[in-house]
């Protein structure tokens, strides 16, 4: 199988660069996941610098990791992640089932979804769970910037909506169970923070402003602008209109 995550830029570099943000994200994911119940194991494909695991570690999860780049592998390691790399089509996992298997923002990169969310289908227990987020190709910043969404890269095989991506879950024979769109997305960010006079710099994918802010000065963690934040998803979400899609399937007992 080829390579179903590729990593062609620093992701140490670009890790440390949003590492508040991230947190702030990673936190959200987390309080969407079910309590575990003492223990309970995660896969998490895709795991990067390993940031979500050990978040979740800390909420009670016992969290693995899958990650194709090596230098992100040894950072995910680092924060005390168990983590198998290399590409997930040559990894063998069938003596492991997790109660839980995210991947968050990685299919996209899947040259093949279905087989991918097939593999991701053969990890979770019998009544485990799979959640697997992607870009939103009919989200609100899509329509508005076009062919000019920063979000049109040449490392993206595919884009997918609501209805599409159901329909991939449906083919690798996985029943989805609830679906969610959320986030304005990085172009709409990057624009309030050059009016606010913070220059030309990137944001990140997630709309995290740029790293030389102080955090106290991110307006992008501050709790007002989060809680109005989490207003407007709701509006996101009620229009199909986010820039993230988050797609959830319960394994059968």
């Amino acid at each position: 199988m080829e390579d179903l995550y590729l990593s062609g830029y620093d992701l140490a570099g670009y890790f440390e660069a949003f590492e508040s943000r991230k947190s702030v994200l990673n936190e959200r994911r987390l309080d969407r996941l079910p309590r575990p119940d003492g223990g309970k194991t995660l896969l998490d494909v895709g795991c990067a610098d390993g940031q979500f695991a050990a978040a979740a570690a800390l909420r009670g999860w016992s969290p693995s990791g899958i990650e194709l780049n090596p230098p992100a592998a040894e950072k995910a390691r680092a924060r005390g992640v168990e983590v198998y790399q290399g590409d997930i089509g040559e990894i063998d996992l069938s003596s492991s089932r997790f109660d839980l298997v995210t991947s968050w923002d990685v299919i996209e990169h899947v040259p093949n979804p279905r087989l991918f969310l097939e593999k991701l289908a053969s990890f979770v227990k019998p009544g485990g769970t799979v959640v697997v987020t992607t870009l939103n190709r009919r989200s609100l910043v899509s329509r508005v910037f076009r062919g000019g969404w920063s979000m049109i890269v040449e490392d993206h095989y595919t884009y997918w909506d609501r209805p599409s991506l159901t329909r991939a879950f449906a083919a690798a024979g996985m029943s989805v169970s609830e679906t969610r769109s959320y986030g304005v997305g990085r172009d709409f960010v990057s624009k309030i923070d050059r009016w606010r006079g913070s220059g030309d710099n990137k944001a990140d994918p997630e709309g995290a402003a740029p790293a030389t802010r102080s955090d106290s000065a991110r307006w992008d963690v501050n709790p007002v602008v989060l809680a109005a934040e989490n207003g407007v998803n709701l509006l996101l979400d009620k229009l199909s209109l986010g820039v993230e899609i988050e797609i959830v399937s319960r394994a059968p007992r």
